[in-house]
């Protein structure tokens, strides 16, 4: 795991979603940007951040009204469990679903997929753009549970 796009459904409060993102990260060097505004806990210009989040309110959709995505240098070891298991912490305390796209070599659905991750389930969307181009909303919910399909 090292690149995910992220989508939060409402728009959060800003400062909680940092301190929250600073207090699991707090020992590796971040830096966030946030409608442009950069905060971080890198110590000069010469230091890098093993972890980049570009965070920015859209108003494009109907369901999200934040979209980001976050880059993860090849020091943090990090795997995708632990790492849902935050968001979905994440999606309780700010009280927002949140979208993770899921990135599968040899996807047997075909279709750019994520996982809708709120307060009480996970489960599979689908890029709602891939249906329609026309689509008021970013994601749409599939017919059937595709979860029992992937192996994830």
């Amino acid at each position: 795991m090292k690149y995910l796009n992220i989508d939060f459904e409402k728009e959060v409060n800003f400062e909680k979603l940092i301190k929250l993102f600073l207090e699991k990260f707090n020992e590796l060097k971040v830096a966030i940007v946030i409608n442009s505004e950069l905060f971080s806990n890198l110590e000069g210009d010469d230091e890098k951040a093993s972890i980049f989040w570009n965070i920015s309110d859209i108003d494009i959709y109907k369901d999200i009204k934040i979209r980001s995505s976050i880059e993860f240098s090849k020091n943090v070891d990090l795997s995708r469990a632990e790492f849902l298991l935050w968001l979905h912490m994440l999606s309780i305390t700010l009280d927002s679903k949140i979208y993770v796209q899921i990135d599968i070599p040899d996807n047997p659905i075909g279709y750019f997929i994520a996982w809708k991750i709120d307060s009480e389930i996970k489960s599979i969307v689908f890029d709602a753009e891939e249906f329609s181009e026309d689509s008021e909303f970013a994601y749409c919910e599939p017919i059937i549970d595709m979860t029992k399909y992937l192996d994830i």
